[in-house]
């Protein structure tokens, strides 16, 4: 939390958009919802808006683009975004742990959705 303190204080953003770890679709560990809460009421101390969006409304935004499932997302997002699009990692089996770089398009997906859904 030390670290995500000094990025909002270096960065100074205006709103803060994270994801609702109560929405349908997420399973995100205790020590994940945690944080999250603590960064939106850190967030609160400092008079940032904060939005939330569960995977329910990521998905709904990228059902726009023809994209379901996370690996699609980030399909959708390497194809329009530059600079991930090196980072597209290969789908990923069942039987295998979630990817590193899928964090990335997680952040990323949420703030399309954040501007999808405001605008």
């Amino acid at each position: 939390m030390k670290r995500i303190r000094e990025i909002i204080n270096y960065y100074e953003p205006k709103i803060i958009v994270v994801e609702d770890y109560k929405g349908i679709g997420s399973r995100k560990s205790k020590r994940i919802q945690k944080m999250i809460d603590t960064i939106s009421q850190y967030a609160h101390t400092k008079h940032l808006k904060t939005y939330s969006y569960a995977r329910s409304h990521i998905r709904y935004v990228f059902s726009n683009f023809n994209a379901h499932t996370k690996y699609e997302i980030a399909c959708v997002i390497a194809e329009n975004v530059k600079n991930m699009e090196h980072k597209l990692m290969t789908p990923r089996k069942t039987s295998e742990s979630e990817k590193y770089m899928a964090g990335a398009f997680d952040a990323v997906s949420l703030g399309v959705t954040h501007f999808y859904m405001e605008n």
